[in-house]
């Protein structure tokens, strides 16, 4: 968790990270800034999602999302409040 960084880490491992959060805290009735309903944070899901590529056909060329600037900084808030969430309710600090 503490090693995750948008540019090292791989999209599978923010995108898990993504998805086991927003899991936890559907359970526990705790905020999470990736379970919003919002065009954008949607937007960066989708382009994590594709960007593991997954469903890629073997004659297709992988899938590279690009980042602008505002996503990135959105995709850093949904991992710090990821981190948080997960501080407080798993690890109890």
């Amino acid at each position: 968790m503490d090693h995750l960084q948008i540019g090292s880490s791989r999209l599978a491992d923010i995108l898990d990270f993504w998805n086991l959060t927003s899991d936890m805290t559907k359970t526990v009735g705790a905020n999470f800034i990736g379970n919003r309903k919002s065009p954008v944070i949607d937007k960066i899901y989708n382009k994590l999602f594709h960007g593991c590529n997954l469903l890629k056909r073997k004659e297709m060329a992988p899938y590279i999302p690009r980042f602008n600037q505002d996503e990135i900084r959105i995709l850093e808030k949904v991992l710090e409040d990821g981190q948080k969430i997960i501080k407080k309710y798993i690890l109890k600090i």
